[in-house]
Protein backbone atom coordinates (compact mmCIF):
# COMPACT_ATOMS: atom_id res chain seq x y z
CA UNK A 1 0.00 0.00 0.00
CA UNK A 2 2.80 2.31 0.79
CA UNK A 3 4.36 1.62 -2.13
CA UNK A 4 1.33 2.34 -4.15
CA UNK A 5 0.99 5.34 -2.51
CA UNK A 6 4.13 6.31 -3.34
CA UNK A 7 4.48 6.21 -6.74
CA UNK A 8 0.90 7.62 -6.96
CA UNK A 9 2.52 11.30 -5.08
CA UNK A 10 5.54 10.45 -8.12
CA UNK A 11 2.75 10.46 -10.61
CA UNK A 12 0.57 13.32 -9.38
CA UNK A 13 4.12 15.85 -9.41
CA UNK A 14 4.85 14.04 -12.65
CA UNK A 15 1.47 15.92 -13.57
CA UNK A 16 1.96 19.48 -11.97
CA UNK A 17 5.00 19.71 -13.84
CA UNK A 18 3.63 18.79 -16.68
CA UNK A 19 1.42 21.92 -16.63
CA UNK A 20 3.01 25.86 -16.93
CA UNK A 21 0.86 27.68 -14.25
CA UNK A 22 2.39 31.49 -14.25
CA UNK A 23 0.41 34.98 -13.27
CA UNK A 24 1.04 38.07 -14.48
CA UNK A 25 1.48 41.99 -13.38
CA UNK A 26 -0.92 44.09 -14.66
CA UNK A 27 0.07 47.78 -15.88
CA UNK A 28 -2.28 50.39 -14.93
CA UNK A 29 -0.30 53.47 -15.90
CA UNK A 30 1.48 53.44 -19.10
CA UNK A 31 -0.67 54.64 -22.17
CA UNK A 32 -0.82 52.15 -24.77
CA UNK A 33 -1.05 52.91 -28.53
CA UNK A 34 -3.82 50.34 -29.59
CA UNK A 35 -6.23 50.17 -32.67
CA UNK A 36 -9.75 51.74 -32.68
CA UNK A 37 -10.22 53.50 -29.19
CA UNK A 38 -8.60 55.76 -26.83
CA UNK A 39 -8.63 59.70 -28.14
CA UNK A 40 -9.09 60.22 -31.39
CA UNK A 41 -8.37 63.47 -34.00
CA UNK A 42 -10.97 64.83 -36.48
CA UNK A 43 -9.41 66.20 -38.98
CA UNK A 44 -11.30 68.43 -41.97
CA UNK A 45 -11.02 69.14 -45.47
CA UNK A 46 -12.53 71.17 -48.52
CA UNK A 47 -13.61 69.51 -51.59
CA UNK A 48 -11.38 69.94 -54.17
CA UNK A 49 -13.34 73.07 -56.09
CA UNK A 50 -12.50 74.63 -52.40
CA UNK A 51 -9.57 74.16 -50.24
CA UNK A 52 -8.71 70.70 -50.21
CA UNK A 53 -6.37 69.80 -47.53
CA UNK A 54 -5.54 65.88 -48.06
CA UNK A 55 -3.91 64.28 -45.26
CA UNK A 56 0.32 64.14 -45.10
CA UNK A 57 2.85 62.63 -43.55
CA UNK A 58 3.55 65.54 -41.09
CA UNK A 59 -0.34 65.50 -40.29
CA UNK A 60 0.59 61.85 -39.66
CA UNK A 61 3.70 62.31 -37.44
CA UNK A 62 1.83 64.78 -35.52
CA UNK A 63 -0.83 62.84 -34.34
CA UNK A 64 1.71 59.80 -33.47
CA UNK A 65 3.02 62.33 -30.98
CA UNK A 66 0.21 62.30 -29.00
CA UNK A 67 -0.35 59.09 -28.70
CA UNK A 68 -3.28 59.01 -31.41
CA UNK A 69 -3.89 56.33 -34.15
CA UNK A 70 -7.68 56.99 -35.02
CA UNK A 71 -8.64 59.79 -37.26
CA UNK A 72 -11.96 60.62 -38.23
CA UNK A 73 -11.88 62.54 -41.56
CA UNK A 74 -14.66 64.80 -42.43
CA UNK A 75 -14.82 65.58 -45.90
CA UNK A 76 -17.18 68.90 -46.67
CA UNK A 77 -18.28 68.60 -50.54
CA UNK A 78 -19.98 71.83 -50.30
CA UNK A 79 -19.63 72.82 -53.81
CA UNK A 80 -20.65 69.81 -54.72
CA UNK A 81 -23.75 69.39 -53.03
CA UNK A 82 -25.91 70.36 -56.55
CA UNK A 83 -23.42 68.13 -58.75
CA UNK A 84 -25.12 65.05 -60.06
CA UNK A 85 -21.46 63.06 -60.14
CA UNK A 86 -18.29 63.42 -58.21
CA UNK A 87 -15.74 64.74 -60.05
CA UNK A 88 -12.14 61.93 -60.57
CA UNK A 89 -10.19 64.37 -58.74
CA UNK A 90 -12.17 64.03 -55.46
CA UNK A 91 -12.10 60.70 -56.12
CA UNK A 92 -8.80 60.58 -56.06
CA UNK A 93 -8.71 63.12 -52.83
CA UNK A 94 -10.72 60.05 -50.66
CA UNK A 95 -8.86 57.47 -52.16
CA UNK A 96 -5.35 59.22 -51.41
CA UNK A 97 -6.07 60.09 -47.92
CA UNK A 98 -6.90 56.36 -47.09
CA UNK A 99 -3.83 55.56 -48.33
CA UNK A 100 -2.31 58.09 -45.87
CA UNK A 101 -4.11 56.12 -42.87
CA UNK A 102 -3.13 52.91 -44.41
CA UNK A 103 0.88 53.92 -44.41
CA UNK A 104 0.82 55.02 -40.99
CA UNK A 105 -1.31 52.03 -39.70
CA UNK A 106 -4.03 54.07 -38.01
CA UNK A 107 -7.63 53.42 -38.38
CA UNK A 108 -10.31 56.06 -39.81
CA UNK A 109 -13.95 57.06 -38.98
CA UNK A 110 -14.96 58.53 -42.20
CA UNK A 111 -18.03 60.99 -43.11
CA UNK A 112 -19.17 62.93 -45.53
CA UNK A 113 -21.30 65.98 -45.46
CA UNK A 114 -22.46 68.69 -47.53
CA UNK A 115 -23.06 71.32 -44.71
CA UNK A 116 -20.66 72.99 -41.94
CA UNK A 117 -23.10 75.18 -40.21
CA UNK A 118 -27.18 75.04 -39.64
CA UNK A 119 -27.93 77.64 -42.33
CA UNK A 120 -25.93 76.27 -44.98
CA UNK A 121 -27.63 73.89 -47.65
CA UNK A 122 -27.47 69.96 -47.76
CA UNK A 123 -27.92 68.00 -51.09
CA UNK A 124 -30.49 65.93 -52.44
CA UNK A 125 -31.58 62.26 -51.94
CA UNK A 126 -30.95 62.08 -55.09
CA UNK A 127 -27.29 63.07 -54.85
CA UNK A 128 -26.49 61.60 -52.06
CA UNK A 129 -27.28 58.36 -53.57
CA UNK A 130 -25.22 59.05 -57.07
CA UNK A 131 -22.34 60.39 -54.68
CA UNK A 132 -22.03 57.38 -52.71
CA UNK A 133 -22.68 54.67 -55.45
CA UNK A 134 -19.26 56.86 -56.77
CA UNK A 135 -17.46 56.46 -53.49
CA UNK A 136 -18.43 52.68 -52.85
CA UNK A 137 -15.37 51.03 -54.44
CA UNK A 138 -12.89 52.81 -52.32
CA UNK A 139 -15.03 52.45 -49.01
CA UNK A 140 -14.58 48.43 -49.84
CA UNK A 141 -11.28 48.22 -51.00
CA UNK A 142 -10.55 50.37 -47.42
CA UNK A 143 -13.05 48.68 -45.11
CA UNK A 144 -10.06 46.67 -43.18
CA UNK A 145 -9.14 50.37 -42.05
CA UNK A 146 -12.52 51.71 -40.90
CA UNK A 147 -12.96 51.56 -37.68
CA UNK A 148 -16.88 52.69 -38.17
CA UNK A 149 -18.42 54.66 -40.70
CA UNK A 150 -20.23 57.66 -39.42
CA UNK A 151 -23.69 57.87 -41.74
CA UNK A 152 -23.71 61.69 -42.27
CA UNK A 153 -24.31 63.02 -45.61
CA UNK A 154 -27.74 64.70 -44.19
CA UNK A 155 -28.10 67.80 -42.89
CA UNK A 156 -25.68 69.99 -40.77
CA UNK A 157 -22.37 68.15 -40.05
CA UNK A 158 -23.73 64.94 -40.98
CA UNK A 159 -25.81 64.84 -38.03
CA UNK A 160 -28.88 64.53 -39.91
CA UNK A 161 -30.35 67.75 -38.33
CA UNK A 162 -31.27 71.32 -40.10
CA UNK A 163 -31.68 69.85 -43.64
CA UNK A 164 -32.30 72.57 -46.40
CA UNK A 165 -33.98 69.83 -48.44
CA UNK A 166 -36.31 68.79 -46.20
CA UNK A 167 -34.82 64.78 -46.38
CA UNK A 168 -34.21 64.77 -42.31
CA UNK A 169 -37.10 61.86 -41.93
CA UNK A 170 -37.14 58.57 -41.21
CA UNK A 171 -37.79 57.91 -44.98
CA UNK A 172 -34.62 59.19 -45.56
CA UNK A 173 -33.10 57.67 -42.71
CA UNK A 174 -33.75 54.23 -43.39
CA UNK A 175 -33.31 54.36 -47.41
CA UNK A 176 -29.41 55.78 -46.34
CA UNK A 177 -28.74 53.25 -43.59
CA UNK A 178 -29.75 50.38 -45.96
CA UNK A 179 -27.30 51.62 -48.26
CA UNK A 180 -24.80 51.73 -46.16
CA UNK A 181 -25.39 48.54 -44.84
CA UNK A 182 -25.24 46.67 -48.27
CA UNK A 183 -21.86 48.86 -48.81
CA UNK A 184 -20.19 47.76 -45.91
CA UNK A 185 -18.72 44.33 -44.55
CA UNK A 186 -21.11 42.43 -42.62
CA UNK A 187 -18.56 42.94 -39.59
CA UNK A 188 -18.48 46.78 -39.81
CA UNK A 189 -20.66 49.41 -37.64
CA UNK A 190 -22.43 52.54 -39.01
CA UNK A 191 -23.00 55.41 -36.10
CA UNK A 192 -25.62 57.41 -36.19
CA UNK A 193 -26.04 60.60 -34.09
CA UNK A 194 -29.04 59.81 -31.35
CA UNK A 195 -30.95 57.03 -29.94
CA UNK A 196 -34.33 58.01 -31.26
CA UNK A 197 -33.00 57.84 -34.88
CA UNK A 198 -32.43 53.90 -34.31
CA UNK A 199 -35.44 53.50 -31.70
CA UNK A 200 -37.61 54.93 -34.72
CA UNK A 201 -36.20 52.94 -37.67
CA UNK A 202 -36.07 49.90 -36.15
CA UNK A 203 -39.18 50.66 -34.49
CA UNK A 204 -37.96 49.36 -30.75
CA UNK A 205 -37.76 51.56 -27.49
CA UNK A 206 -35.89 48.41 -26.22
CA UNK A 207 -32.15 47.22 -26.69
CA UNK A 208 -32.03 43.75 -26.56
CA UNK A 209 -28.37 43.89 -24.94
CA UNK A 210 -27.59 43.19 -21.14
CA UNK A 211 -24.37 41.63 -19.66
CA UNK A 212 -25.92 38.72 -19.64
CA UNK A 213 -26.53 38.62 -23.80
CA UNK A 214 -25.91 35.16 -25.55
CA UNK A 215 -22.00 35.30 -26.78
CA UNK A 216 -23.64 34.86 -30.15
CA UNK A 217 -23.95 36.38 -33.65
CA UNK A 218 -22.61 39.91 -32.47
CA UNK A 219 -23.18 41.08 -35.78
CA UNK A 220 -25.38 38.85 -37.37
CA UNK A 221 -28.59 41.54 -37.99
CA UNK A 222 -28.49 45.26 -39.46
CA UNK A 223 -29.84 45.90 -35.73
CA UNK A 224 -26.70 44.75 -34.10
CA UNK A 225 -24.64 47.13 -37.20
CA UNK A 226 -25.84 50.17 -36.23
CA UNK A 227 -24.61 52.26 -33.29
CA UNK A 228 -24.39 55.55 -31.83
CA UNK A 229 -22.21 59.19 -31.84
CA UNK A 230 -22.73 61.56 -29.63
CA UNK A 231 -21.24 65.27 -30.54
CA UNK A 232 -22.44 66.92 -27.12
CA UNK A 233 -21.17 64.17 -24.69
CA UNK A 234 -21.41 65.07 -21.00
CA UNK A 235 -22.61 68.94 -22.21
CA UNK A 236 -26.02 68.52 -20.04
CA UNK A 237 -28.30 66.10 -18.31
CA UNK A 238 -29.57 64.96 -21.88
CA UNK A 239 -26.35 66.34 -23.64
CA UNK A 240 -28.48 68.83 -25.65
CA UNK A 241 -31.43 66.86 -27.27
CA UNK A 242 -29.26 63.16 -27.72
CA UNK A 243 -31.04 61.69 -24.77
CA UNK A 244 -35.13 62.24 -25.42
CA UNK A 245 -36.25 60.67 -21.86
CA UNK A 246 -34.03 59.60 -19.25
CA UNK A 247 -34.38 55.74 -20.21
CA UNK A 248 -32.69 56.84 -23.73
CA UNK A 249 -29.80 56.73 -21.15
CA UNK A 250 -29.93 52.89 -19.87
CA UNK A 251 -31.15 51.62 -23.51
CA UNK A 252 -27.77 53.49 -24.44
CA UNK A 253 -25.58 51.46 -21.62
CA UNK A 254 -27.07 48.73 -22.74
CA UNK A 255 -26.42 49.32 -26.44
CA UNK A 256 -22.56 50.05 -25.74
CA UNK A 257 -22.41 46.71 -24.15
CA UNK A 258 -22.16 44.90 -27.74
CA UNK A 259 -22.07 48.21 -30.09
CA UNK A 260 -19.66 50.72 -30.24
CA UNK A 261 -20.05 54.44 -28.68
CA UNK A 262 -17.87 57.34 -29.10
CA UNK A 263 -17.98 61.13 -29.60
CA UNK A 264 -16.94 64.26 -28.51
CA UNK A 265 -18.19 67.19 -25.96
CA UNK A 266 -19.51 70.93 -27.40
CA UNK A 267 -19.56 72.42 -24.02
CA UNK A 268 -18.22 72.85 -20.42
CA UNK A 269 -20.83 71.97 -17.80
CA UNK A 270 -21.15 70.47 -14.20
CA UNK A 271 -21.82 66.62 -16.24
CA UNK A 272 -18.07 67.49 -17.94
CA UNK A 273 -15.58 67.76 -14.52
CA UNK A 274 -13.89 64.64 -13.99
CA UNK A 275 -15.77 62.84 -11.32
CA UNK A 276 -18.67 62.75 -13.20
CA UNK A 277 -16.73 62.27 -16.69
CA UNK A 278 -15.74 59.12 -15.09
CA UNK A 279 -18.89 57.56 -14.41
CA UNK A 280 -20.84 58.05 -17.63
CA UNK A 281 -17.53 57.03 -19.59
CA UNK A 282 -17.68 53.58 -17.89
CA UNK A 283 -21.75 53.33 -17.80
CA UNK A 284 -21.77 53.81 -21.83
CA UNK A 285 -18.91 51.98 -22.95
CA UNK A 286 -17.03 54.96 -24.56
CA UNK A 287 -14.40 53.93 -26.80
CA UNK A 288 -12.86 57.32 -28.28
CA UNK A 289 -13.27 60.67 -27.80
CA UNK A 290 -12.63 64.00 -30.06
CA UNK A 291 -8.61 65.10 -28.23
CA UNK A 292 -9.79 68.39 -29.52
CA UNK A 293 -13.23 69.04 -28.81
CA UNK A 294 -15.05 70.92 -26.49
CA UNK A 295 -11.79 72.29 -25.97
CA UNK A 296 -12.82 73.87 -22.20
CA UNK A 297 -13.49 69.98 -21.37
CA UNK A 298 -10.12 68.49 -22.35
CA UNK A 299 -8.48 71.11 -20.28
CA UNK A 300 -10.70 70.36 -17.55
CA UNK A 301 -9.61 66.94 -17.92
CA UNK A 302 -5.89 67.70 -18.03
CA UNK A 303 -6.14 70.29 -15.07
CA UNK A 304 -8.25 67.78 -12.86
CA UNK A 305 -6.00 64.76 -13.25
CA UNK A 306 -8.40 62.50 -15.26
CA UNK A 307 -6.56 62.92 -18.69
CA UNK A 308 -4.50 59.85 -18.38
CA UNK A 309 -6.61 57.44 -16.59
CA UNK A 310 -8.89 58.43 -19.96
CA UNK A 311 -6.42 58.10 -22.55
CA UNK A 312 -6.03 54.18 -20.48
CA UNK A 313 -9.68 53.48 -20.20
CA UNK A 314 -11.37 54.31 -23.25
CA UNK A 315 -12.27 51.13 -25.35
CA UNK A 316 -10.54 48.44 -24.05
CA UNK A 317 -7.01 47.54 -21.79
CA UNK A 318 -7.09 44.20 -21.81
CA UNK A 319 -4.31 42.52 -19.61
CA UNK A 320 -3.02 39.20 -18.77
CA UNK A 321 -3.50 38.00 -15.46
CA UNK A 322 -2.79 34.19 -15.05
CA UNK A 323 -2.02 31.15 -18.11
CA UNK A 324 -1.57 27.50 -17.89
CA UNK A 325 -0.22 25.46 -21.08
CA UNK A 326 0.39 21.82 -21.20
CA UNK A 327 0.93 19.44 -24.21
CA UNK A 328 -0.42 15.79 -24.19
CA UNK A 329 0.57 13.90 -27.51
CA UNK A 330 0.54 16.43 -30.38
CA UNK A 331 -2.61 18.28 -28.26
CA UNK A 332 -1.71 21.70 -26.40
CA UNK A 333 -4.15 22.77 -23.73
CA UNK A 334 -4.32 26.03 -22.41
CA UNK A 335 -6.07 28.00 -19.89
CA UNK A 336 -5.74 32.03 -19.93
CA UNK A 337 -7.36 34.47 -17.91
CA UNK A 338 -7.42 38.00 -19.29
CA UNK A 339 -8.67 41.22 -17.07
CA UNK A 340 -10.10 44.26 -18.94
CA UNK A 341 -9.61 47.69 -17.24
CA UNK A 342 -11.37 49.65 -19.71
CA UNK A 343 -15.01 51.14 -20.54
CA UNK A 344 -16.00 49.23 -23.21
CA UNK A 345 -15.15 45.36 -25.11
CA UNK A 346 -12.87 45.72 -28.34
CA UNK A 347 -16.21 46.20 -31.22
CA UNK A 348 -14.35 44.86 -34.18
CA UNK A 349 -12.87 41.42 -34.54
CA UNK A 350 -9.52 40.33 -33.20
CA UNK A 351 -7.71 37.01 -34.30
CA UNK A 352 -6.11 35.26 -31.17
CA UNK A 353 -2.83 33.31 -31.54
CA UNK A 354 -0.80 30.73 -29.46
CA UNK A 355 2.61 30.94 -30.50
CA UNK A 356 5.31 28.39 -30.07
CA UNK A 357 9.02 29.44 -30.88
CA UNK A 358 11.75 27.03 -30.76
CA UNK A 359 15.19 26.56 -30.44
CA UNK A 360 16.28 28.11 -33.84
CA UNK A 361 13.55 31.25 -33.01
CA UNK A 362 10.54 29.83 -35.79
CA UNK A 363 7.48 30.26 -34.44
CA UNK A 364 4.44 28.54 -34.99
CA UNK A 365 1.01 30.57 -35.25
CA UNK A 366 -1.44 28.75 -33.46
CA UNK A 367 -5.70 30.27 -34.23
CA UNK A 368 -7.59 29.94 -31.30
CA UNK A 369 -11.57 29.95 -31.61
CA UNK A 370 -12.30 33.06 -29.13
CA UNK A 371 -14.26 36.47 -29.98
CA UNK A 372 -13.01 39.38 -27.52
CA UNK A 373 -16.08 41.49 -28.60
CA UNK A 374 -17.89 39.78 -26.34
CA UNK A 375 -14.89 40.89 -23.34
CA UNK A 376 -16.94 43.47 -21.91
CA UNK A 377 -15.25 45.11 -18.17
CA UNK A 378 -18.08 43.48 -16.60
CA UNK A 379 -16.85 40.28 -17.23
CA UNK A 380 -13.72 39.60 -14.69
CA UNK A 381 -11.73 37.61 -15.11
CA UNK A 382 -12.20 36.49 -18.77
CA UNK A 383 -11.11 33.10 -19.09
CA UNK A 384 -10.34 31.04 -22.59
CA UNK A 385 -9.64 27.51 -22.28
CA UNK A 386 -9.34 24.22 -25.02
CA UNK A 387 -7.18 22.23 -26.67
CA UNK A 388 -5.47 22.83 -29.99
CA UNK A 389 -3.38 19.82 -31.95
CA UNK A 390 0.19 20.63 -33.65
CA UNK A 391 0.54 19.85 -37.22
CA UNK A 392 2.92 17.68 -38.20
CA UNK A 393 4.75 20.05 -39.96
CA UNK A 394 6.17 21.19 -35.97
CA UNK A 395 9.14 19.32 -35.41
CA UNK A 396 9.96 17.98 -31.84
CA UNK A 397 12.09 20.90 -29.62
CA UNK A 398 11.30 22.92 -26.73
CA UNK A 399 8.86 25.77 -27.36
CA UNK A 400 8.42 29.04 -25.46
CA UNK A 401 5.03 29.83 -25.29
CA UNK A 402 3.61 33.33 -26.80
CA UNK A 403 0.28 34.83 -27.41
CA UNK A 404 -1.36 37.91 -29.59
CA UNK A 405 -4.57 39.52 -30.11
CA UNK A 406 -4.24 40.53 -33.84
CA UNK A 407 -6.83 42.02 -36.51
CA UNK A 408 -7.53 39.17 -38.28
CA UNK A 409 -7.50 41.54 -41.73
CA UNK A 410 -4.28 43.58 -41.45
CA UNK A 411 -1.04 42.47 -41.18
CA UNK A 412 1.23 44.87 -39.58
CA UNK A 413 1.73 44.13 -35.94
CA UNK A 414 0.52 47.67 -35.10
CA UNK A 415 -3.09 46.02 -35.69
CA UNK A 416 -2.01 44.16 -32.70
CA UNK A 417 -3.37 44.58 -29.27
CA UNK A 418 -0.65 45.71 -26.52
CA UNK A 419 -1.36 43.85 -23.20
CA UNK A 420 -1.00 45.94 -20.15
CA UNK A 421 1.48 44.12 -18.22
CA UNK A 422 4.26 44.85 -16.49
CA UNK A 423 6.39 41.69 -16.75
CA UNK A 424 6.14 40.47 -19.84
CA UNK A 425 8.05 41.13 -23.13
CA UNK A 426 6.42 42.32 -25.89
CA UNK A 427 7.67 41.78 -29.54
CA UNK A 428 6.64 44.76 -31.55
CA UNK A 429 7.47 43.42 -35.16
CA UNK A 430 5.00 40.12 -34.91
CA UNK A 431 2.58 41.69 -31.51
CA UNK A 432 3.75 38.29 -29.57
CA UNK A 433 3.39 38.35 -25.39
CA UNK A 434 5.51 36.30 -23.70
CA UNK A 435 3.26 33.81 -21.68
CA UNK A 436 6.77 33.15 -19.68
CA UNK A 437 6.18 29.44 -20.12
CA UNK A 438 7.93 26.79 -22.30
CA UNK A 439 6.45 23.18 -23.85
CA UNK A 440 9.07 20.26 -24.05
CA UNK A 441 7.75 18.19 -27.63
CA UNK A 442 9.05 15.02 -28.25
CA UNK A 443 8.72 11.06 -29.28
CA UNK A 444 8.12 9.94 -25.57
CA UNK A 445 5.11 12.90 -25.65
CA UNK A 446 3.28 11.15 -28.01
CA UNK A 447 2.75 7.95 -25.99
CA UNK A 448 -0.52 10.22 -24.69
CA UNK A 449 -1.28 7.12 -22.16
CA UNK A 450 0.45 4.95 -19.97
CA UNK A 451 -1.18 1.97 -19.55
CA UNK A 452 -2.27 0.79 -15.88
CA UNK A 453 -1.23 -2.37 -14.95
CA UNK A 454 -4.28 -5.05 -13.56
CA UNK A 455 -3.17 -5.70 -10.03
CA UNK A 456 -3.65 -10.05 -9.42
CA UNK A 457 -6.55 -10.33 -7.31
CA UNK A 458 -5.04 -12.17 -3.73
CA UNK A 459 -5.27 -15.49 -3.52
CA UNK A 460 -6.13 -18.17 -0.24
CA UNK A 461 -5.43 -21.24 -2.18
CA UNK A 462 -1.16 -20.69 -2.89
CA UNK A 463 0.56 -18.02 -0.88
CA UNK A 464 3.64 -18.42 -3.02
CA UNK A 465 1.76 -17.10 -6.36
CA UNK A 466 0.01 -14.83 -4.45
CA UNK A 467 3.31 -12.61 -3.59
CA UNK A 468 4.81 -13.49 -6.92
CA UNK A 469 1.52 -12.03 -8.25
CA UNK A 470 2.33 -8.95 -6.01
CA UNK A 471 5.88 -8.21 -6.87
CA UNK A 472 4.82 -8.41 -10.42
CA UNK A 473 2.56 -5.56 -10.14
CA UNK A 474 4.69 -3.53 -7.77
CA UNK A 475 7.48 -4.06 -10.58
CA UNK A 476 4.68 -3.26 -13.16
CA UNK A 477 4.03 -0.12 -11.15
CA UNK A 478 7.56 1.31 -11.05
CA UNK A 479 7.61 0.90 -14.64
CA UNK A 480 4.57 2.47 -15.19
CA UNK A 481 5.41 5.45 -12.93
CA UNK A 482 8.74 5.84 -14.37
CA UNK A 483 7.57 5.90 -18.08
CA UNK A 484 4.99 8.75 -17.00
CA UNK A 485 8.28 10.51 -15.10
CA UNK A 486 9.86 10.28 -18.50
CA UNK A 487 6.90 11.67 -20.36
CA UNK A 488 7.32 15.32 -18.47
CA UNK A 489 10.74 15.51 -19.15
Amino acid sequence: MLVRLFFLALFFTCALLQSNYVTFSRDDTTILLNPERGFYSEVETQSVLESPQPLADSDMSDLLSQNIVLIQRSWYMKALRNTSSLPTSQLQLVAKDFAMIRKYNFKIIPRFTYSQDPTEPDASMAIIQSHLSQLTPILQNNSDIIAVFQAGFIGSYGEWYYSSNNINNIGNYTLLINSLLSILPQDRVIQIRVPQYKQQIYNSITSPYNVNSPATGIRSSNYSRIGIHDDCFLADAYDQGTFNIDTDRQWLANESLRIPFGGESCATSSYSVCGNAKIDLAKFHMSFVNIAYFPGVISSWKSGGCFNEFANKLGYRLSLISASTNINGNQVSYSIAFNNSGYAAPYNAYQIHLGLVNSAGVVYNLPLSHDVRYWTPEVSPIVISSTVSLSSNVPFDSYRMLIKVCDPLLSSASYCIKLANTDTSYNATTGYHSLKSSILYNSTTLQTQVATPTVAQSSTTSPSINSASTLLAKTSMIVAVLSSILLCM
